[in-house]
């Protein structure tokens, strides 16, 4: 098992479990973190999901494995079939309904980052890394680069990527990946403290609050105020 799913108290748990490969992602484990999420989504007690991780690292990334077995088979359609998938899993964890919290140590490389760039809330242990070593590996991290448009300034971005270079957790944070640092040891109490106190709002209003943050920051100036306005009222008066 890779992914393994916990349920508490209206917080959903979804953990890498493959510590011993520094919880790389591969299909197999890209499809069995999508069916965990997808579960976890349509679960209506399900109040938040944290993402979090076995062992010393978050996620090393994509599988290097598995990279060299789709450059030794040569299959576009299987590569473009891969990629497809791993775009659906990101779109899912971007579109949950609940609010969704990453829980990172260690490091975060690569697809790994892009996991945490789809989530809402992000909290980090001060000793945490990110990086994307790709373009090390002559990897251009498409999918990944897409998250980084909507979270970094462009020449932060550019830095990381082209660059290969780890970033500390500190800066990560500067830049906007991470929405809070905290001490290495307290990394699971404060990430439960955080989800449980999400979960214990009144569900509705934490959905409403997301989705409409999601619509007003595609709108224009004029119609996300138009829009806020209105569906703060309609919360108000329909509850």
């Amino acid at each position: 098992m890779t992914v393994k799913s916990d349920f508490h108290q209206g917080v959903v748990t979804l953990t890498l479990a493959r510590p011993e490969r520094r919880n790389a992602i591969d299909d197999a484990t890209a499809a069995a973190l999508h069916e965990a999420l997808r579960a976890a989504t349509a679960d209506d007690a399900c109040r938040a999901i944290v993402l979090a991780a076995e062992g010393p690292v978050f996620c090393a990334g994509w599988d290097l494995a598995e990279i060299a077995a789709m450059r030794a088979t040569g299959d576009r359609a299987a590569v473009e079939a891969s990629f497809a998938a791993n775009r659906r899993l990101l779109a899912d964890l971007a579109a949950a309904p609940q609010p969704t919290i990453a829980a990172v140590q260690g490091g975060a490389m690569g697809f790994g980052l892009g996991l945490i760039a789809r989530c809402d809330l992000a909290l980090a242990a001060r000793g945490a890394v990110v990086a994307l070593p790709e373009i090390a590996h002559g990897v251009v991290p498409g999918i990944v680069m897409l998250d980084l448009l909507a979270t970094l300034p462009r020449k932060v971005a550019l830095d990381w990527l082209l660059s290969g270079a780890p970033v500390s957790a500190a800066d990560a944070l500067a830049a906007g990946l991470f929405s809070r640092l905290v001490d290495d040891a307290a990394l699971a109490a404060e990430t439960a403290a955080l989800a449980a106190a999400i979960a214990a709002h009144q569900p509705a209003a934490v959905r409403e609050t997301k989705a409409l943050y999601g619509t007003l920051a595609a709108a224009p100036p004029e119609a996300a105020e138009e829009e806020a306005v209105r569906r703060a009222v309609d919360a108000l008066l329909l509850r």
